[in-house]
């Protein structure tokens, strides 16, 4: 893989680092290069080079967006496979928030569409439900559902959206009953959702899925990061923050700060008690409707 666009003012060595930690959760890594600069060896030009074990992990590497923070540039790095001479697309990250914005109002065009118009298939879920596209023209609901999901049974059944849906045995699709103020909420949670899932997609941590660290190499870390001991308390660390926004050694402020430290505390494990109780609940509730919704199925059909 070639780059381009690679921020400039960085050592060659730390933009290396950082394209293994990247490109490593693609597969194995044969050799990375990051060109330094003619004029200044300490510097990146702005060019580099990454090859990866196999040509599957290239090609997939190639469709990732590649975007480094804004406290090096807020640019898109530009890769092109020099083996097929496949490039990124720029835009890949904007088109996918796109299609998870569509994805939220497809599902709430086909949930009013069925409880006017009745039941449908699954082959005919695009029926009567449109999106926008990248120039601002309708169009059928296809592409976001196929680009994230894959199929339309696939993005029925994710997480949120089988709160509004339910597909029998033989791909028939029929709306639960939720008010309007249930549908929202579900579609908001089900935004935050899509955003996790963009994040858990394109931006992994680069050692999630991999072996533990050995045991010294832990310890050189700790070292790194600590000088080898424990990190000081808040109380203490505070010390170090600019007098102008508080004074520092203010037994109020200190005192506030830990009493903040244990409410947070007893909040966090009240959310945790609230939302198991809420998963029990919402999956009896869920149980209930559908039960109900195929009861009044075999009704109509009777």
């Amino acid at each position: 893989l070639e780059l381009k666009n690679l921020p400039m003012g960085r050592t060659p060595q730390y933009m290396e680092e950082r394209l293994r930690r990247f490109f490593s959760k693609f597969g194995a890594i044969v050799h990375c290069r990051a060109v330094p600069h003619p004029l200044d060896p300490y510097q990146c030009e702005g060019t580099g080079y990454i090859t990866l074990k196999s040509r599957k992990a290239a090609l997939q590497a190639v469709k990732a967006p590649l975007k480094f923070p804004a406290s090096l540039h807020d640019k898109v790095i530009e890769m092109r496979d020099l083996d097929t001479d496949k490039k990124s697309d720029a835009q890949q990250w904007t088109k996918i928030e796109r299609w998870d914005r569509q994805l939220c109002s497809v599902a709430e065009q086909l949930h009013s569409n069925l409880l006017e118009k009745g039941e449908r298939t699954l082959e005919q879920a695009f029926r009567d439900v449109s999106e926008i596209d990248i120039n601002g023209r309708f169009e059928a609901a296809d592409e976001s559902v196929y680009q994230r999901f894959g199929t339309w049974k696939a993005f029925l059944q994710s997480d949120p959206f089988y709160e509004l849906f339910h597909i029998t045995p033989e791909d028939v699709l029929r709306p639960l009953l939720v008010t309007t103020e249930q549908r929202r909420r579900i579609l908001i949670r089900a935004s935050h959702r899509l955003r996790e899932k963009r994040q858990e997609d394109y931006f992994p941590h680069w050692r999630a899925g991999k072996a533990a660290l050995p045991a010294h190499t832990q310890r050189q870390i700790r070292l790194w990061d600590y000088g080898g001991k424990d990190p000081l308390p808040d109380e203490i660390q505070v010390m170090s923050r600019s007098s102008l926004y508080h004074v520092i050694h203010d037994e109020k402020f200190m005192l506030k700060r830990r009493m903040n430290k244990v409410r947070n505390a007893r909040r966090k494990e009240v959310r945790e008690e609230y939302r198991a109780k809420y998963v029990a609940d919402k999956e009896r509730r869920l149980t209930a409707k559908r039960e109900a919704s195929e009861r009044i199925a075999q009704i109509t059909q009777g």
